[in-house]
Formats: C-alpha cells, structure tokens, sequence
C-alpha cells in the first residue's frame, strides 16, 4: 500500500518526464534540418521547435488514459479523465485546436495546411468530447495519433 501510494505521488511526474524525453530528442534532427542558416538562427528555431514539441505532449498526453477508464478503474489509478471526466474532455478539445493554432502562426503555415490542422483538430477534440465510450475513445486516441504527428512534423 505504501509503495502504491508512492507511484500515485509520482504520476504527475511522468508526464514532464515524457515530454522532456519527446520533446528534446528532435532536437538533432532539428539542427541537421536547420543547415544553411546562422548558427544563432538555427539555435532558435531548434528550441522553439523543442518547446512546441514538449509542450504538446506535457498538455495532451492525458488522452492515452482515455481508451483504457475501465482498466484503469478496475487496477485504481486516479487518471485525469477518471478524476475529472468532463473537463478533461472539454480541455483536450480546446488544447488540441489551441496547438493547432498556435503552431500555425509560429511557422507561418500556409493557409491550406493550417486550415488541415485546425479541421483535424476540431473533429478529434470534438470527437473526444462528443462520444465517450470506450470504442470511440480508442478512435479518437488513433486519430490524435495522427494530428499529434502531424503537429510534430510542422514543428521540426
């Protein structure tokens, strides 16, 4: 029980952990893809694109707890969207068009690609929002697999 309560204490932790890990591994590839600019211009956009990157996933990671409420119920984990299943739900749908946005105009996307994002976006976080069992979860958790790369790669 002490070690359980120790793990739960922890969780928060995993998220920061996670996004650092995800966050700053681009970086590599950031440089490399930065060749032919400044060394300060590439250094710039290198952490730019990082803290996009970490920043993204430390907001939304939560959505992966979203397919599995049952199990998680069931082994007693304390998640966000069992501890708050509504206002988890409405924040995902927010942040996701937010991160959406917010790349858009940071790389100067052209409208049609920002226009991709922000219609993904929208139906992804609509759909977490609008249906909610665990079938649908599990749809929804794949196609934010899909905008959360296609984030990512407009942010490298």
């Amino acid at each position: 029980m002490l070690l359980q309560r120790q793990v739960q204490r922890l969780l928060p932790v995993r998220p920061s952990l996670f996004s650092y890990r995800t966050g700053v591994a681009p970086g590599g590839s950031n440089s490399c893809a930065s060749i032919g600019q400044n060394e300060s211009e590439a250094d710039g956009t290198m952490w730019i694109s990082v803290a996009l990157s970490a920043g993204i996933i430390l907001t939304t990671i939560h959505v992966q707890d979203y397919k599995d409420i049952q199990g998680d119920i069931a082994a007693g984990r304390v998640t966000l969207p069992i501890a708050y299943p509504i206002s988890s739900r409405s924040v995902t749908a927010f942040l996701l068009i937010a991160w959406s946005w917010g790349i858009s105009r940071t790389w100067r996307l052209d409208d049609a690609t920002a226009a991709v994002m922000g219609v993904l976006s929208l139906v992804v976080g609509t759909s977490f929002v609008a249906r909610t069992d665990s079938r649908a979860d599990k749809i929804s958790y794949y196609w934010y697999n899909v905008s959360y790369y296609m984030r990512i790669n407009q942010s490298l």
